[in-house]
């Protein structure tokens, strides 16, 4: 099987998850580390906001202890880090391996350290053409960043904001979606 007939199934079985059943952040969050990204070996998945202060901050995730990770979880939107990068260019942001993210990150902290961590791809949550929030995904393998996984991640960036903007007002923080 192919990376594009692996990336073709897991959105498919995406769709599939997001219009069967009543899916909140938290079930997202899990769905994703345990089924899309799986190829990463995930051991985390964190979805945040942008709030009121113009910082990112957690609305829900699985796969890590919010009281450990505290001090990670709240930060600038300003900061030169994977999810405000791709929430500042709306584009995916993906670190394939430790040694991108020494060359480009390694002033925040050392990855490793927090966790089991070799890879990380953020992408955005989107409404109206702007950021709203960001998705990140913490694996545990590394990937070759190709053209298949860019528009891959693009197309799960897509459905986790269309299943975003289908959760009830209140749900995912004050953001609005009307």
């Amino acid at each position: 099987m192919t990376n594009v007939d692996l990336f073709n199934n897991k959105i498919i079985d995406l769709i599939d998850y997001i219009t069967n059943t009543s899916v909140k952040p938290y079930d997202l969050s899990r769905y994703l580390l345990l089924s899309t990204f799986d190829f990463i070996a995930p051991e985390s998945v964190y979805i945040a906001k942008i709030n009121h202060e113009g910082q990112m901050s957690p609305v829900d995730g699985f796969g890590f202890d919010l009281n450990k990770y505290r001090e990670y979880l709240n930060f600038p939107i300003g900061c030169e880090l994977p999810i405000c990068e791709c929430i500042k260019n709306g584009e995916a942001n993906l670190v394939p391996n430790l040694e991108y993210w020494y060359q480009n990150y390694a002033k925040y902290f050392e990855l490793e350290k927090i966790g089991k961590w070799q890879s990380i791809i953020a992408f955005p949550i989107r409404k109206n053409n702007l950021s709203i929030g960001a998705v990140t995904v913490m694996g545990t393998k590394t990937f070759d960043v190709n053209d298949a996984l860019i528009n891959f991640v693009r197309t799960i960036s897509s459905l986790v904001t269309l299943q975003i903007s289908r959760i009830p007002d209140g749900s995912f923080g004050s953001i609005e979606f009307n």
